[in-house]
């Protein structure tokens, strides 16, 4: 691991890195679709993006109609090459240069990231590259970036300004991006983020192995022990954890606690904000149980 990647992880405020968290969310639910496959559980399939350059445009496209889904003025956050590793700002890059202003003028504006705006390529991680991205394009006020990634090129962080609520027009929409094709209600953690009714049903699965598992106890039990535990303090992953940032240091979307969080592939929920959901869905009787 870098100093570079261990000092960003620290530079990042608790509350910062919860919004970034949400903001990922958010772009993330609308460009990927998670089916349900009756053997093998939920799979993810990546949407497709389209880039405009030259006219400073990002739009999500329909995976079948390959019309938009939404679209977005753009700037680029940063390269990535994961043949070595390595960081390159937009600014150093001839075929992206025009496309950063508003991006480096962040970067300059924030001190923590002095020593660093003015080093032409450096040895980051992949996913401090991701946190680097987010977090500058939360500094814009911008909703977050998208990682585009094309055959035999360095993976292009997309600084997103701003989308449409969600391709179906909900006002909430599930955090682990479920969009399977039969109807879904969502329980909403924050205004625009929640669990929705099959998902709800995985996380109670996973409770009760827990339960049985890990403590030896009864669901109902195990259910008493979450809700009356105090909320624990958010802990910074440890520096060996390779997984950390996808586990024990991603905040829970809806109250930002990290201790007892179920992940997918792009979001978190803890224990206690999983129970809510349930509770929500079950008053009223949309809690899937087959």
């Amino acid at each position: 691991m870098s100093d570079y990647e261990v000092s960003i992880k620290s530079e990042i405020p608790d509350d910062e890195l919860l919004e970034m968290a949400r903001n990922n969310v958010r772009v993330l639910v609308r460009c990927e679709r998670v089916e349900q496959e009756e053997d093998f559980g939920p799979k993810i399939n990546p949407g497709l993006y389209a880039v405009d350059v030259t006219k400073k445009t990002f739009e999500f496209l329909d995976a079948e109609t390959q019309k938009p889904i939404a679209s977005s003025a753009m700037e680029i956050a940063g390269t990535y090459n994961p043949d070595d590793d390595t960081w390159l700002w937009p600014w150093f890059n001839r075929s992206a240069d025009k496309a950063c202003a508003e991006v480096k003028k962040a970067y300059e504006s924030m001190p923590e990231l002095t020593d660093f705006v003015a080093t032409k390529k450096f040895t980051i991680s992949l996913t401090d590259a991701d946190l680097l991205a987010r977090w500058v394009a939360l500094r814009m006020g911008w909703v977050g970036t998208f990682a585009a990634e094309y055959p035999d090129q360095p993976i292009t962080f997309i600084a997103i300004e701003k989308l449409s609520p969600s391709q179906k027009g909900l006002n909430c929409v599930c955090c682990f991006g479920n969009d399977v094709t039969h109807k879904i209600t969502v329980a909403a953690l924050t205004k625009d983020l929640g669990v929705c009714n099959y998902c709800a049903q995985v996380h109670r699965d996973i409770l009760m192995s827990k339960a049985e598992m890990d403590d030896g106890i009864t669901y109902e039990e195990f259910v008493k022990k979450v809700r009356s535990k105090p909320k624990a303090k958010k802990a910074k992953p440890k520096e060996d954890d390779a997984y950390a940032d996808f586990f024990s240091g991603s905040p829970c979307i809806g109250c930002g606690n990290t201790d007892g969080v179920i992940m997918a592939p792009h979001a978190g929920v803890c224990h206690l904000c999983a129970l809510k959901a349930i509770d929500e869905l079950t008053a009223n009787g949309s809690f899937v149980t087959e």
